[in-house]
C-alpha cells in the first residue's frame, strides 16, 4: 500500500528546503547591502554648521539653484552621490575643514542608516523564507485531516 502521507511529507520537504533556499539567496542581497537613501549637506549661513537634507527635497532643488547662481559652490563627498553646498565666498582653509566635516557625518549616516536598514529587512526576509512552507505544511496537514473523515472505520 502507498503511503501518500509520508510522500507528501517528503515532497514538502524538498520543495521548502528549495525555496528557504532560493528566498535566502535573493533576501541576503537587501541585508548585506541595503539602500541607504543619499542625502546633501549644506553649510546654512544662519547656524554655520553641515546639516544633512533630503537629496529629493525643496532644500536640494534651492541649493541647486544657488549652485547655478554662483551663490553656493557643490563639492562631492566620496562616491555615493552625497554633495556638500558651501558658499561661494568661504575661504578654502574653511571649505576644506567642511569637507572633512562632511565626509565623517556622511561616514556616520551610512554607518547608522545601513544598521537601521539591516534591521528593518531582517524580518521581513525571514517571515518571506519562513511563512509560506509552514503555511504549505498547515493546508497539507488540513487537507490529510479532512480526508481521513472520509475513510471507512473499522467497525
Amino acid at each position: 500500500m502507498i503511503s501518500w502521507a509520508r510522500g507528501f511529507f517528503r515532497i514538502w520537504v524538498l520543495i521548502s528546503l528549495v525555496w528557504i533556499a532560493l528566498g535566502a539567496a535573493v533576501g541576503i542581497g537587501s541585508i548585506v547591502n541595503p539602500y541607504v537613501e543619499t542625502r546633501v549637506l549644506a553649510v546654512p549661513a544662519d547656524t554655520n554648521v553641515v546639516t544633512l537634507f533630503p537629496a529629493w527635497g525643496d532644500e536640494h532643488g534651492d541649493l541647486r539653484t544657488l549652485a547655478s547662481q554662483n551663490v553656493m559652490v557643490e563639492y562631492p563627498i566620496g562616491d555615493r552621490g552625497y554633495l556638500l553646498y558651501q558658499r561661494a565666498d568661504a575661504p578654502t582653509a574653511t571649505v576644506q575643514s567642511r569637507i572633512q566635516e562632511a565626509q565623517s557625518i556622511v561616514a556616520e549616516y551610512v554607518q547608522v542608516e545601513t544598521s537601521k536598514a539591516r534591521a528593518r529587512q531582517v524580518p521581513i526576509v525571514a517571515m518571506a523564507i519562513l511563512i509560506p512552507p509552514f503555511a504549505l505544511l498547515i493546508a497539507g496537514w488540513a487537507i490529510s485531516w479532512a480526508i481521513a473523515g472520509f475513510r471507512r472505520s473499522a467497525v
